[in-house]
């Protein structure tokens, strides 16, 4: 006995196994990578940061530095010649802050004033030279 056998009816078959074959590799495909973004190292967005001003040239401002940020004053006192580690901030204005963007505020001693905006970020050391 023989079965007689539609060629018409075996491409369809065919094209209906490849395209659903097509749609189950793409999602196969889909959640491999989603796992794998998913397992890398991530910086937390919420956290303390820290944020050093400082300055090369103090004696251009009369001696004296003042940063403000949210209301906090901090005097920049010493001169650094070149950026300092955030390990040794002797003499900067230093501030531990949440995650964020900061608006500052700087008055010297010559009574000049200028503003600006800082970032902070999670478990982070940033640095702003003032000149």
């Amino acid at each position: 006995m023989w079965v007689r056998i539609n060629p018409a009816e075996v491409l369809f078959i065919s094209k209906c196994y490849i395209m659903h074959y097509t749609r189950y590799q793409t999602v196969l495909s889909f959640c491999i990578a989603l796992t794998l973004l998913s397992s890398c190292d991530k910086q937390e967005e919420d956290g303390n940061g820290s944020v050093t001003f400082w300055t090369n040239n103090l004696s251009a401002h009369g001696g004296y530095m003042n940063v403000t940020i949210e209301g906090t004053p901090k005097p920049i006192i010493l001169s650094w010649p070149s950026l300092p580690d955030c390990n040794n901030t002797q003499g900067t204005a230093r501030f531990e802050l949440a995650s964020g963007t900061y608006s500052y505020t700087v008055t010297d001693a010559n009574s000049q004033s200028f503003y600006g905006l800082i970032t902070v970020y999670a478990n982070d050391c940033t640095s702003k030279q003032l000149d």
